[in-house]
């Protein structure tokens, strides 16, 4: 039986003997090569946002105290905001931290839609806070630690939209 040059997968012709024991040492095979590939992102915690809120009916918590930031070279927190309502010009969403002093407050300003921040710990919960922000690419930095930051708000600011419920917070992380 041939097989390809990278993998050993079998490449089967017409003589051939099929046997299942071949197609299931093939699929081990690739998912090894995919995990090695994908660089072995974990989803650590998804939140689903129930109810809508707007900036009257306050923000959307987001507890991190259970994350050991020793853990993680690097962790993704991704707010897939669905936007309702009708957003003024002036209306937007952010992530504030649980402290104004740690990243200055609120993180990944922009008109009403999703946010993501992506946070650099590299396995030590102890070294300054760096995080770089999307969609505008903002790098925001701290002297405070990644284990000093417990919490963020998901908040809508503004008077014509709101987060709708059904949209998403995504942690991810990379060991």
């Amino acid at each position: 039986m041939k097989q390809t040059s990278n993998y050993q997968l079998n490449q089967w012709e017409m003589t051939d003997r099929i046997q299942m024991e071949d197609f299931n040492r093939d699929n081990e095979k690739v998912d090894a090569a995919l995990a090695g590939k994908l660089g072995g992102v974990e989803l650590i915690q998804e939140i689903s946002i129930t109810s809508s809120f707007n900036s009257y009916s306050g923000p959307f918590p987001i507890d991190l105290s259970n994350i050991d930031w020793n853990q993680w070279k690097i962790l993704i927190l991704l707010a897939d905001c669905k936007i309702g309502g009708t957003p003024n010009s002036g209306d937007r969403t952010y992530l504030y931290s649980n402290a104004s002093t740690l990243l200055f407050g609120d993180l990944a300003k922009r008109t009403p839609g999703s946010l993501c921040a992506v946070f650099f710990p590299r396995n030590d919960g102890t070294r300054p806070m760096h995080v770089l922000t999307f969609p505008y690419g903002e790098i925001t930095s701290s002297d405070s630690g990644y284990n000093t930051l417990t919490s963020f708000n998901l908040v809508y600011a503004g008077t014509g939209g709101q987060i709708n419920a059904g949209s998403k917070v995504l942690l991810l992380g990379i060991r």
